[in-house]
């Protein structure tokens, strides 16, 4: 089994999940991927084959606070389209080694074009449902409008003219010689279906949070959400650094902390947290703020707030009242699952669709880019006021946190294993 997850640790560590239950099921498995997560895939005990530079990832990484973040789709796909390149060289020789079967995700391009041209067994890890298109029950794609009362031909095309103009004119050049260098016929909209497996497209989420649609690829099938956490992150020691979960506990167990988690592209500003400080002084709670870069905190913090750069998102829910977090597919199943509420504040990629998934399914709340705007201490406080007095809201989070949320890991590779015994052996 070779496994090429693309993105940040978000997206690398679901496939690092996948890969031990493969090499459970008797299954050597190697793991392509950018160096960065080299000790990651060497503690799962997996094969790790570097793909790229640290150097090309953190420039991708700087880039979500660097660019407008409605052209951060275009920087993700380039990188992408461009890693194809030399993750096809390797491929080419591996296949010649071993019988292989490639397991990737939607922009794992390079995987797709060589299990097209040797017909190899392969097979899609979906994360996030926003990539799978449908004009029945369409994902918020910003900046295209697929309202839910217009007519199924104007949302076709808006895909259509995405792929003519934006798409294409990004990946085309690259993919383009890429297939004709592999003697591989013309095409394009690449991200229409070509980017998934045609044997088996597996859905890491649960039914309930994006039921399947008859417009999406004919193989796909849900698994369920899957998790993986780097133990390895929670051993380092520091003044800054995380020590136990018990620290994070708070005396006053009727008025848990609040919690922000601002993920790979980083808090809005520094006034963002400033509210988030002010509003929960006023409100007497704690607030636990997870950042990396201390810079965008005051230089003084009050003694309410507590600053760690990793925390295992499992026990930290356990042990607060609201998560203020920006979208990630990881974060909003986990806070489901915890039957927490959120306060969404989306930015870019998946998290608009997975912010209206939070807000339809009525647990939590959503910020959007003009709110945030004008976001100071008092707005702040009357958000979380409304989250914490919200009754109806509060009993949509239990019953969402009743509902199956089984780690998909081990069925995923249950399903990989019988596509690559019925095509290889």
């Amino acid at each position: 089994m070779l496994l090429n997850p693309n993105g940040s640790g978000g997206d690398v560590y679901p496939f690092l999940a996948v890969g031990k239950q493969l090499q459970r099921l008797g299954h050597h498995v190697g793991v392509m991927t950018n160096p960065l997560f080299k000790e990651r895939v060497g503690e799962a005990a997996l094969e790790f084959i570097p793909l790229g530079s640290e150097a090309e990832l953190n420039r991708v990484g700087q880039s979500l606070t660097s660019v407008p973040k409605s052209r951060v789709w275009e920087v993700a796909l380039r990188w992408t389209a461009e890693s194809a390149v030399e993750s096809v060289a390797y491929l080419e020789q591996r296949r010649l080694r071993y019988p292989t079967m490639l397991v990737g995700s939607p922009l794992s391009f390079g995987m797709r074009l060589i299990a097209e041209k040797y017909q190899l067994p392969s097979a899609t890890l979906v994360l996030s449902p926003y990539v799978l298109r449908s004009v029945m029950a369409s994902p918020v794609v910003p900046p295209l409008l697929l309202q839910a009362w217009m007519p199924q031909w104007l949302k076709r095309l808006q895909y259509w003219a995405a792929d003519r103009w934006g798409v294409d004119r990004v990946i085309g050049p690259i993919l383009g010689p890429l297939r004709r260098q592999m003697a591989l016929e013309p095409r394009a909209r690449f991200l229409q279906e070509w980017c998934f497996s045609p044997e088996l497209v597996v859905g890491c989420f649960p039914e309930w949070f994006a039921p399947v649609q008859r417009d999406w690829p004919r193989t796909f099938q849900h698994v369920g959400p899957i998790h993986w956490e780097p133990s390895t992150l929670g051993k380092k020691r520091g003044p800054n650094s995380e020590t136990s979960c018990a620290e994070l506990e708070c005396t006053d167990t009727s008025r848990p902390p609040i919690a922000i988690l601002a993920g790979s592209g980083g808090a809005p500003s520094a006034d963002f947290y400033q509210a988030w400080i002010s509003a929960s002084a006023a409100m007497g709670r704690g607030l636990v703020i997870i950042e990396k870069d201390l810079a965008m905190l005051p230089s003084a913090l009050p003694d309410h707030v507590r600053v760690v750069p990793y925390y295992p998102l499992e026990p930290l829910l356990r042990q607060v009242s609201v998560l203020i977090h920006s979208g990630s597919i990881g974060a909003t199943l986990r806070c489901a699952a915890a039957g927490i509420p959120q306060l969404v504040f989306p930015r870019f990629n998946d998290q608009f669709d997975n912010a209206a998934r939070v807000r339809r399914l009525g647990i939590g709340t959503v910020l959007g880019p003009a709110a945030m705007r004008g976001l100071d201490g008092h707005r702040a406080a009357a958000l979380l006021s409304q989250l914490f007095s919200n009754a109806e809201l509060q009993q949509h989070c239990q019953t969402i946190a009743n509902r199956p949320h089984a780690d998909g890991a081990i069925f995923a590779a249950q399903l990989i294993d019988q596509v690559f015994r019925r095509r290889v052996q």
